[in-house]
């Protein structure tokens, strides 16, 4: 699992968050956001 403070703070624009959270979960790895209180899991 990775923690990220924010939801902005993963990528660039919208299209690159959703490639990286699809390639950490096709990897097995979660993503935790803090500030905005979601979860990839």
């Amino acid at each position: 699992m990775i923690l990220v403070k924010g939801l902005d703070r993963l990528g660039r624009d919208t299209a690159d968050r959703i490639a990286l959270i699809k390639e950490l979960d096709s990897i097995g790895v979660a993503a935790q956001f803090l500030d905005d209180g979601v979860s990839s899991e």
